[in-house]
This record gives structure tokens, sequence and C-alpha cells, in this order.
């Protein structure tokens, strides 16, 4: 019997619209979760995303279990000494429910300090349109990266970005070239190239003018959607993050092939999953 293998070009989406009126949190994450990644559909394979689309009305009535309500705390820094902020999903909910975040399905491995971050840029700062997380590079995850892409070159995405976050470009080749590299890895412990994390959040209103914008050139030549957004004019804020105590996750580029797979598992496999 042959296995079967889906190409991500050929999967046919559909969309979904979930009312989350009373339902519980973390049942519907988990059940949009799977659609997101196609967990549902037959031709399901881990290292391709067959999705469907999924937009989730009433947000704001979602339930959640228990006190969690109270409890669960989202936090943000302002970059000053004594800058931590935080607020319960209470108000949260009550005060911004029209931010939607997006996980991308290629990316299994995606810490929750990531998602707190996406979302504590917003409440930090309500002009933002879209939101997606960068890690910096060691110079070793930098010479990896390069690997990496000898066999898979369409598998990692690289950003450079203003004073404010605020993002130029996004490739698949590793930006930005960086001229006379040995004085530069002499004179700084970390690279200048920042990895993009498939993870993203929207505000409601740029999501609906985001859906209704045609292909982009640059999108088209380098099948990153977020250069259709930049092109129209649409600011993407890149919030800086790290794997912490995981380091060895920010190996993980992104998974665009069986062998992508293979080294999420082992890594999982050492690690653990958080």
């Amino acid at each position: 019997m042959k296995s079967y293998m889906a190409k991500g070009e050929t999967v046919e989406r559909n969309w979904y619209v979930v009312d989350a009126e009373d339902m519980i949190l973390g049942r519907l994450s988990s059940q949009v979760a799977a659609i997101l990644r196609g967990k549902h559909k037959p031709i399901f394979t881990p290292h391709v995303d067959t999705g469907d689309h999924v937009i989730i009305v009433n947000a704001a009535k979602v339930r959640m279990t228990g006190r969690k309500l109270d409890q669960k705390m989202y936090r943000h820094h302002t970059g000053y000494p004594g800058g931590l902020k935080e607020t319960s999903y209470r108000h949260l909910l009550e005060e911004k429910p029209e931010f939607v975040v997006n996980l991308q399905g290629d990316n299994p491995i995606c810490p929750t300090w990531f998602i707190e971050a996406v979302i504590g840029e917003y409440y930090k700062d309500n002009r933002v349109e879209t939101v997606t997380p960068v890690v910096n590079l060691s110079w070793k995850e930098l010479d990896n990266l390069r690997e990496h892409k000898k066999t898979t070159p369409f598998s990692g995405t690289t950003a450079v970005f203003n004073s404010e976050g605020d993002a130029f470009y996004f490739s698949k080749n590793i930006i930005p070239a960086i001229r006379k590299e040995e004085k530069v890895r002499t004179a700084q412990t970390t690279s200048p190239v920042y990895r993009q994390i498939g993870l993203y959040g929207y505000r409601m209103d740029i999501l609906d003018k985001i859906a209704k914008l045609p292909e982009g050139v640059y999108e088209k030549l380098e099948g990153l959607e977020q250069l259709r957004w930049i092109e129209n004019g649409i600011k993407v804020r890149c919030v800086k993050v790290d794997y912490r105590n995981f380091q060895k996750m920010s190996s993980l580029s992104g998974v665009d092939s069986p062998e992508d797979v293979a080294r999420v598992e082992a890594v999982l496999a050492e690690c653990g999953e958080f």
C-alpha cells in the first residue's frame, strides 16, 4: 500500500464560521486548531499546510472554566524600569475581543509566551495593525539555517524592521546580507539576523481588509502572504521573543519537508512538549 502525501498547491480550502458564544475556550481552541492544520481531512499530511480558513464570531462571549477568567494574566513590558504590566483575561476580553491570533500549521513548536508577546504588543499599542514574533539568531543558529537552506531553501523566513519593530521586508533568503562578516562576528555576540515565527495577530478591521486584497507581486515571488500587506501599506509589527531555557528549539525554522518533521520529533523527544 502506497502512502499519500498532499501537495500544498493543490489543497482545496474551505471557510468555516464558528460561533464562540458560550463555548469553553480550551475546547474551542483545540477544535479550531485541528481545522487550521487540516487534521479533519483524510489527506492530512503533517509537514504540509492542508488546513482550512476559520472565522470566529462572538469571541467576547467565549466561556472559561473555574476561575481562569480572573486568574489567567497577560503580561507585557514597556521597556522602562518597573514597566511590567499585566491584565486579567476578563479585562482583555471586555476591552479588546476583536484581536485575532493565527498560529500557522507548519509551526508546531510555539511556546505560550510567544502568543502572550503578540497579544501584549497589541495591548500595549492598539495602533498596531498586525503582529508577528521574531527570534534573534546566534551565529551558530545562523550557520545552521544556512546549512538547512542548502537542502530546503524555502524553509525559514527572515525579517528586517525599523526601530519601532515595523517590518521593511520578509524573505526566504537570509536578510540582511552581512558585509565583512568576520569583523561583525568579532564585534557582536549575536548575528543581526532575525527569524520570523509562524504566528500572527491581527486587528479584526485589518483582517477584513487583508481578505479583500489581491495577491501581491513580492508575495507571489517569495510565497509570503505578509508581503501583500506591506505592499498595500499595512504595517507588520515584529516583536522580539526568545526560547528561554528551550534554546535547542530555536534551530527549527518550520516544517516544510519530511526531513523537518524528523527534526521536530527529535527535538521534542529530547526537550519534551511545552
